[in-house]
């Protein structure tokens, strides 16, 4: 999915293989650091992967950070 240009409409650019599971990695770092993070969303009967969903730390410093960010 994160390579298909329609998934990735709204996101910075499409992903690799690679950085595709890049991205897992740091999922799984997310939540053994923090308890808490993304979720892979699915529609039983419809399709095993979705999107995902759910809460992050933002890893960037700006006006608003310290922050965990709903996704």
């Amino acid at each position: 999915m994160n390579a298909d240009a329609r998934v990735m409409a709204f996101f910075r650019s499409c992903l690799s293989q690679a950085e595709s599971d890049a991205m897992v990695d740091h999922v799984q770092e997310h939540f053994n650091k923090h308890s808490f993070g993304l979720w892979a969303v699915e529609v039983p009967g419809v399709a095993p992967f979705n999107g995902f969903t759910g809460l992050s730390v933002l890893g960037f410093s700006a006006h608003f950070t310290t922050c965990v960010e709903v996704g």
